[in-house]
């Protein structure tokens, strides 16, 4: 606890997560002191937005999302589950006064700080020690690119393509009903700085789970050419292996059968093609209407109270898992992962295309037939 007096003589007392103000005070209470407050204090932060605003070495990194996404700051309130790598004020000052031209490309624009702040947000599963981690993890950040903690000894570092930062303190956050916490803050000493991706291949190289969507694009006549450009400037609505795999197996279909079909392969793709938009769910309002290469108002955006987007369809709604950028900045792709393949109202889809999952069976088949084409197209 830190006590503050005041000049108007109330006294503060402040903790981790709340201050009070002492209302009346001095009460002796057999040999006791008792001093009454207006407030609860907490003795953990309520919510990783709250750890930034209060902690004060984390001050530079709070007031870098409040200026650039502040919209950010309340997908990390009390509700969120994500693990945040927070950079302290001095890891922050090095960094801009350093010469790193891949730092100074992501500052260039509003939206090449908001995905340098994405990068440091990890989704769940929740890793709320570093000392958690026994052997080397792999976790997906808010950018959609991977992170991987190591640990030697008693430190734990977060591993970029260019260098580590030290975790050097943990912070437990947020509460759920049964006492525990929902969140964690890891203390960094460094910034950590994403790769920077000048083409749609290179973002879609860099996710596994993208195999079969670069197998279609590249059989499409009308879309080949995507993944060799650097100035498409929109956004593209990525389908996972997994969603592929779950539409291939409800409706008794192969992947070799699916891509051989020019009237499903064009039109499908375009449902997943937003030109000269780039997108943002960070931003995306609930009942915002997208136009696509199907058409205007093909897709509808809904919005939940935990943050979560998705993209409704004619036939079907799949949910956007996370997304990151290529190109540059202001004039690039986004490209948002979703769980699901959209069918569009000329499509007819089975009934139980939306609920069945894929099997491990289907989902190795199709991956296995997704690598044979990108060997062919000369993707491996």
């Amino acid at each position: 606890l830190t006590v503050i007096p005041s000049s108007a003589g109330v006294v503060k007392v402040s903790s981790f997560g709340s201050d009070a103000s002492v209302a009346t005070a001095n009460i002796a209470a057999d040999g006791s002191v008792i001093h009454i407050i207006d407030n609860v204090l907490l003795p953990f932060y309520p919510s990783v937005a709250s750890a930034l605003e209060r902690h004060s070495e984390l001050g530079a990194l709070y007031d870098a999302i409040n200026g650039t996404v502040p919209e950010l700051l309340s997908q990390l309130g009390p509700l969120a589950e994500v693990t945040l790598f927070a950079p302290t004020n001095s890891a922050i000052r090095v960094a801009l006064s350093g010469v790193d031209s891949r730092f100074s490309q992501f500052l260039s624009s509003p939206a090449g700080v908001a995905f340098l702040l994405r990068y440091h947000i990890a989704q769940k599963p929740v890793i709320f020690s570093a000392d958690d981690v026994a052997e080397d993890r792999n976790v997906t950040t808010f950018a959609g690119l991977k992170l991987t903690l190591e640990r030697t000894g008693q430190t734990t570092r977060v591993r970029f393509p260019s260098g580590s930062a030290t975790i050097t303190d943990s912070y437990q956050v947020g509460l759920n009903a049964n006492g525990s916490q929902r969140a964690a803050v890891h203390v960094i000493d460094q910034l950590l700085i994403p790769p920077s991706l000048t083409s749609v291949a290179q973002a879609l190289n860099l996710e596994s789970e993208a195999n079969t969507f670069v197998a279609v694009l590249n059989v499409s006549s009308a879309y080949s050419n995507l993944m060799s450009s650097s100035n498409f400037n929109g956004t593209i609505l990525v389908p996972t292996d997994a969603a592929f795999a779950k539409y291939i197996l409800a409706n008794g279909l192969n992947l070799i059968t699916l891509i051989s079909k020019p009237d499903f392969v064009k039109p499908t793709l375009d449902l997943h093609i937003v030109p000269n938009k780039r997108l943002s769910l960070t931003t995306l309002a609930d009942g915002t209407k997208i136009a696509t290469n199907s058409g205007p108002n093909t897709l509808t955006v809904r919005r939940d109270a935990n943050g979560t987007v998705r993209f409704v369809s004619a036939n079907n709604t799949a949910t956007a898992l996370y997304e990151y950028f290529a190109g540059e900045w202001g004039n690039g792709t986004t490209l948002i992962f979703i769980d699901t393949l959209l069918i569009p109202g000329s499509t007819r889809l089975s009934g139980a295309a939306a609920s069945v999952g894929p099997s491990p069976f289907a989902m190795l088949l199709c991956s296995t037939l997704a690598a044979a084409f990108l060997h062919l197209f000369g993707r491996l």
